[in-house]
């Protein structure tokens, strides 16, 4: 009934979770994102309180590791027609999801930019300058590496 991709979403949503938990917890005047190390203390400090508050992720994670332990690979079904393979432009497939759905958190973005006339620089530095770079690689790597061939 569901696509073994639903995983990554259960794990992706857990992950999210527990960033803002962080995030909330952090002082007003740091800065914004995500600092790894400050990050690993707070998930080694509030393990337990993790576990209590997210079981329900820890038990998908347990049955999806189960079930791929009993079942010998995640395949159900025909083996010889669902090898598993590469196929990197699956990551430009979910990027361009994430992108559609984050509109309106791009737009806030972009308008408080805008209000604050000396962040022009800022705003080529921190989104510009990156989709200069990022495209043409994204469309180097969707070229380069599909199974569909185009004439």
């Amino acid at each position: 009934m569901f696509r073994q991709t639903n995983i990554i979403w259960t794990f992706w949503i857990a992950l999210n979770s527990v960033i803002e938990w962080f995030e909330r917890e952090q002082q007003p005047n740091a800065h914004i994102g995500l600092d790894l190390v400050p990050f690993i203390f707070f998930v080694k400090n509030r393990f337990a309180a993790i576990l209590v508050k997210f079981y329900g992720y820890i038990l998908v994670a347990v049955a999806f590791v189960t079930f791929v332990f009993v079942n010998n690979g995640l395949v159900v079904g025909d083996r010889t027609n669902h090898i598993a393979i590469t196929h990197v432009p699956q990551i430009l497939y979910f990027s361009a999801f994430c992108v559609l759905f984050m509109g309106g958190e791009v737009i806030v973005t972009l308008w408080r930019f805008y209000r604050n006339k000396s962040s022009v620089v800022s705003l080529m530095k921190h989104i510009a300058l990156p989709m200069l770079i990022g495209i043409p690689i994204a469309a180097f790597i969707g070229l380069r590496f599909r199974y569909v061939i185009l004439y």
